[in-house]
């Protein structure tokens, strides 16, 4: 909820910078991947770590960890409007789906599948506006 806070208070920050509220996609430099790569780790290890303490909160510790800080990271990079956010949503998708169909969970994969592909088409779109000039931002686009 902390980082779904913060996508929308910096969305809604763009709206004084920019006047329509809306977010020019961009690329992260490379210290900024370095560092979420590296939030990403560390996060997963803790995560994951506390989860095998604590064995109710989780059946299968490291890639519900990995799972639940890999969306983490993606919220985080998806409120700065940075393309990159669509990788992390894949990375997540590719433990998450398989995990879903191994778990009985047919349906929540089949769901995943289709957010899978809607992850690819949006992906398309911010880098294509990455791109390009100067152009409209993405019109009311979650935090």
């Amino acid at each position: 909820m902390a980082v779904a806070g913060y996508g929308w208070w910096q969305w809604n920050r763009n709206k004084g910078q920019s006047g329509d509220g809306q977010i020019t996609p961009r690329f992260a430099t490379w210290r900024e991947r370095g560092a979420m790569i590296g939030a990403a780790a560390v996060g997963t290890v803790a995560v994951a770590l506390l989860f095998k303490a604590y064995p109710t909160l989780s059946w299968d510790p490291w890639p519900d960890a990995y799972i639940f800080v890999g969306t983490v990271v993606a919220m985080y990079a998806q409120a700065r409007g940075m393309v990159e956010f669509w990788f992390a949503w894949l990375l997540v998708d590719l433990v998450g789906v398989p995990l879903n169909f191994a778990n009985g969970y047919a349906f929540s994969g089949f769901v995943y599948v289709i957010y899978g592909a809607l992850v690819l088409w949006g992906m398309r779109d911010w880098w294509l506006r990455s791109r390009k000039g100067p152009q409209p931002a993405l019109e009311g686009a979650p935090a």
